[in-house]
């Protein structure tokens, strides 16, 4: 609701005093969205949540990765992943194309892959093969 009703900086307020280094510390992969409204200034935090991001991006499963991934619109947070992933390091879109490829290939999420990828412009035909088998 306060998304509908706040301005973006009253957000950002909002989360600057509600966000304590316990809550980021102790935050779960379907949590990390909120990263994208506020991404703390303080460099201990920031290393904590990119170490998180670099476990998932290494180990999670497609939407953990994907928590990552939205994140990654967020130049500062791409930056310091990118400088442990030098595959992140390419233009945001080259990244989602090939995630949400290999995410359809894989035969996960299949529907979702092949709408992203049609958002991104990619819209081959044999996709859609993938989709009827």
């Amino acid at each position: 609701k306060m998304l509908q009703r706040a301005s973006e900086n009253e957000i950002k307020e909002h989360l600057r005093q509600t966000i304590k280094k316990e809550l980021i510390r102790n935050m779960r992969t379907r949590q990390m969205w909120t990263l994208q409204l506020f991404y703390p200034k303080d460099e201990k935090l920031r290393k904590s949540i990119l170490k998180k991001m670099g476990r998932i991006w290494l180990e999670g499963t497609f939407l953990e990765k994907y928590q990552v991934l939205v994140n990654l619109e967020n130049a500062t947070i791409k930056n310091g992943l990118s400088k442990r992933f030098p595959g992140l390091k390419r233009a945001l879109y080259k990244i989602e194309k090939d995630f949400f490829t290999e995410l359809l290939f894989s035969g996960q999420g299949t529907l979702f892959a092949f709408s992203e990828l049609y958002r991104l412009g990619d819209r081959r035909e044999d996709y859609l093969w993938l989709l009827a088998f």
